[in-house]
């Protein structure tokens, strides 16, 4: 589980991609963070957000759980 903090700008842009890391010493940890951030980047910019609700919108919180996935 990796929970990433992201500032966007008023165009939804993705000005800031911030990882809160857990201690986990699993040697997949830090491949799943890179390919979260890597995520978080490449939908840049995030599209329907309302212009009018910027400042709701401004900092959004991620979790990503690999819990489901497959190794």
């Amino acid at each position: 589980r990796v929970t990433i903090l992201i500032t966007l700008d008023p165009t939804a842009t993705v000005i800031s991609v911030t990882p809160k890391l857990e201690d986990n010493t699993s040697p997949y940890y830090q491949a799943f963070v890179a390919s979260c951030v890597r995520a978080i980047k490449s939908a840049s910019p995030l599209q329907h957000l309302s212009k009018e609700k910027y400042t709701s919108w401004q900092e959004i919180e991620f979790t990503f759980d690999s819990s489901g996935m497959i190794y």
